[in-house]
């Protein structure tokens, strides 16, 4: 794949640092926006919630954000500590963040599938391991590894249905 770009030695070190310095910022607008619109912890009693706004109730109950270990026992289950669904509870609706997961994964499984091939084609170049000669020819333009896709894209079929426990350690 690094083979496409017109020049790689300078083209992958500024791709690497931007999608780190975007990734990098990304998380901390997640996290201040977090931070902003959702408590740390909370109780979640909506009686405790009104007192707390409203000053109304007996004196002896507890704000809804006081989850101190001698005032609840540590009952407190609401909250950004304790609760790991916060970005789906907090956003427009939480199918976007699953929707996303899905799109990330299948961006990871696409990316497998191109370039195992192309590593597979590079090594049979090479002649490291006898045998392989056959899939060291290429395609096209851009020299695309057909013949060790149609050879990959069946072998990761068939070791999936005998172990289909690495479906899901890897995509492919």
């Amino acid at each position: 794949m690094s083979g496409d770009l017109k020049d790689p030695g300078m083209a992958i070190p500024r791709g690497t640092f931007y999608a780190i310095a975007i990734t990098y910022i990304t998380y901390i607008v997640y996290g201040v926006m977090v931070g902003c619109t959702y408590l740390t912890q909370a109780s979640g009693h909506v009686s405790e919630y009104i007192f707390t706004f409203n000053g109304t109730g007996d004196g002896e109950m507890l704000e809804f954000t006081d989850c101190s270990f001698e005032a609840r026992n540590g009952s407190c289950i609401f909250g950004s500590v304790n609760d790991q669904q916060t970005m789906t509870i907090i956003s427009v609706t939480g199918y976007l963040i699953y929707g996303g997961c899905f799109a990330a994964t299948l961006s990871s499984a696409i990316a497998s599938l191109v370039g195992a091939p192309r590593v597979l084609q590079a090594l049979a170049k090479d002649k490291l391991y006898p045998g392989i000669e056959l899939f060291a020819k290429g395609y096209g333009a851009n020299n695309d590894p057909v013949r060790v896709t149609f050879c990959v894209l069946p072998c990761t079929d068939l070791y999936s249905h005998r172990r289909p426990q690495c479906c899901l350690k890897s995509p492919f």
